[in-house]
This record gives structure tokens, sequence and C-alpha cells, in this order.
């Protein structure tokens, strides 16, 4: 009973926001399915995953490190159900409290809604730029980065990256890479030959 009546209000919800689409995070055993999911502003996100898997925001550091120090602000769901709406551009990290030391974590891509504005804040450089393999970045510390497809589609994810990047896979196109977090989010564009 608990349960319909928790996706009844759930549907309500996101009905109210107008949320473009709705995603649902389940658990198998300690692992979120999917851990990985790409959303686009403004869709909602229904975590589902039981009450043995009480699931908190955290950022990249925690994230990185297996740790479970709550990001302040992000969400938490301590009942294992909860609704969360992709509010802003970039990458939420998120942890189940009680089974991160084996592993449970995952992560939410929040893209626009459409295509990829370009915007250079100046902070970083790519170069070669066309490039045809590996494409440098200058960053002060590993962060994962996302290459876009100018419309607005996460082509390649690579993660922690700190000074290189093998773009062999792609096709010859116009590119955008995308790194940073939460307000943070630089876009660079870049060719590949």
């Amino acid at each position: 009973m608990k349960k319909l009546l928790f996706l009844l209000f759930v549907s309500f919800m996101a009905v109210s926001l107008h949320a473009q689409t709705s995603h649902t995070i389940a658990a198998v055993g300690v692992e979120y399915t999917p851990d990985t999911v790409i959303v686009n502003l403004g869709d909602t996100i229904i975590f589902d995953v039981g009450s043995t898997h009480p699931t908190t925001e955290v950022d990249l550091t925690t994230y990185n490190s297996n740790g479970s120090s709550a990001l302040p602000g992000g969400f938490s769901f301590p009942s294992g159900q909860g609704l969360f709406v992709a509010s802003t551009l970039g990458a939420k990290y998120y942890i189940c409290d009680n089974h991160i030391s084996q592993g449970m974590k995952g992560m939410i891509m929040v893209n626009p809604t459409v295509g990829v504005s370009e915007v250079h804040l100046g902070s970083h450089t790519l170069y070669p730029n066309p490039v045809e393999s590996e494409l440098h970045i200058n960053l002060s510390a590993p962060q994962d980065v996302f290459v876009y497809s100018l419309d607005g589609k996460v082509v390649k994810r690579f993660e922690n990256v700190t000074e290189t990047i093998n773009v062999t896979e792609l096709n010859a196109g116009t590119y955008i890479l995308v790194l940073g977090e939460g307000e943070n989010i630089e876009r660079i564009r870049f060719m590949k030959k």
C-alpha cells in the first residue's frame, strides 16, 4: 500500500512539474540499476531502491573516493525512495549510505534540452584543434569529461581525465567537450579530423 501511495504521489508530482520524461533508478543486490542515467534538464528521476539502500548525493571527490560525505544542499532519500528533478546542468553523483564500501554508487548526467550551447569560459584550453587522435586538456585535478554531438547527445564519457583524451573512435565532425560540475561547467567546441 505504501508503495502504491508513493507511486501515485510521484506520478502526481511529475505531472505537476511538467517534467519532460521520468527515469526510474532501482537496486539489484548492491548495485543501482541503471548506475548511470543521462537525462535532459527538467526530467524527473525516481529513486525506488528500497529501505536498505538510503541514497545520498555527494560531490565528485567523495564519489571517486567511495566516501559518504553528503553534498550540502544535495538530495537525500533515507527511505530509499524519492523524487529528483534535474534542474541544473552537469553531473550529479550519489551513493548508497549502507553499501558504498561495496561500490554501490551512481551518476546522473543532466543535458540541456535543446542542443549544447557554446560557452567558453577561458579557463581551459584544448590542443590540437582540429584533432586526429589525442586531445590535450590542461586540468588541475582529475575530472569526468563528456563529448557531445552538436544536437546535444552524449557520444563519449571519459572518467578521471587529467591531461589527454583519445578521440580516435569519433567520426569526423564538430563536437562539444563538457567538463566541470554544478554551476562551473565549461563547454569547448572542437573538431575531429
